[in-house]
């Protein structure tokens, strides 16, 4: 679904910009996100998804400003509300039935996605613990509206209630999962990306940035590490390696490893219950069948490790 240069030209920001080219990056379930090149550069044009509201895209934007400041993201340029987006882009929305929750423009990051990598190198998750530390450390939350991430046993069973596919091997799996995060607690202390997937960290031979911060609340750090855990499936040499550096870029002495474990469970189970709206058919069934087996896995491992 490619936007019209005559479309982008309608936002202030392109007003005295050539545009030479638009291509659609496929990556990401919830937004279209597209590379601008112009004469003075490249920029990221992100057309929100539905599924957060405009104060949540407005926050999105104020923390990817706090993020540059810290220098962990790429750096913000321009953001329109719904109401500030031209009036030919709300025709195209409509035209093409998406819902108008406006628009972002930011830096474009050149670099490779942590999840097209064959293999990531100790070098660089020292670099990418010593990112998250970064913003854990400096992010406070009053920097977001929310007044906590929602994550928990109640969102858990939310998503088994939608879930479509509640079969015996799904019902023994989900009490599985219960029973592994019974004991879970989550703090809301500081503030976390929430969606530290491969393909939202980028990295090229100078530095390395996180983008898409829609999910970026005061939540539970173990959950930024679970996920990128989970989500780059690390090794145990890898995972070690990735929180000792976490560790001593804040200067603290470890981290309680069943906690840790548990938010792995936790986040794969999420990730198994979450049924994206631009996913369906097979591409679903392969979506969650495939943190299914992962968490399948980590609960047979957890139930050795910690016998009850």
């Amino acid at each position: 679904m490619l936007l019209p240069v005559e479309l982008l030209r309608q936002f202030d920001y392109f007003n005295r910009r050539t545009i030479l080219a638009i291509s659609q990056i496929h990556q990401g379930l919830c937004n279209k996100n597209y590379r601008v090149d112009c004469a003075d550069g490249s920029v990221l044009f992100r057309v929100f998804g539905p599924e957060i509201d405009e104060a949540g895209r407005a926050q999105e934007f104020a923390m990817l400003e706090f993020a540059h400041q810290i220098a962990i993201a790429p750096r913000p340029l321009a953001y329109y509300g719904a109401q500030r987006c031209p009036e030919s882009f709300r025709r195209w929305c409509h035209e093409h039935k998406l819902v108008n929750r406006g628009a972002m423009i930011s830096e474009f990051f050149d670099g490779q996605r942590l999840s097209q990598l064959r293999e990531i190198n100790p070098q660089q998750l020292a670099l990418l613990a010593k990112q998250i530390a970064r913003l854990h450390h400096h992010g406070t939350t009053s920097l977001t509206h929310q007044s906590q991430a929602p994550y928990g046993l109640a969102l858990l069973q939310q998503y088994w209630q939608l879930f479509k596919h509640k079969n015996s091997l799904s019902q023994q799996r989900y009490q599985g999962l219960k029973n592994n995060i019974a004991q879970l607690s989550f703090e809301h202390n500081c503030l976390i990306h929430g969606d530290l997937n491969g393909g939202n960290l980028l990295i090229n031979e100078h530095r390395l940035s996180i983008i898409d911060w829609e999910f970026c609340s005061a939540g539970d750090r173990y959950f930024d590490l679970a996920t990128v855990m989970v989500e780059l499936d690390l090794s145990d040499c890898a995972s070690k390696h990735f929180v000792q550096a976490y560790c001593d870029n804040l200067e603290i002495t470890g981290v309680n490893s069943k906690k840790l474990q548990s938010m792995q469970v936790y986040y794969l189970g999420l990730c198994w219950l979450w049924q994206p709206n631009s996913l369906s058919g097979s591409a679903l069934v392969a979506y969650q069948q495939r943190y299914a087996d992962k968490l399948d896995q980590m609960l047979g491992d957890a139930s050795q490790a910690f016998p009850t």
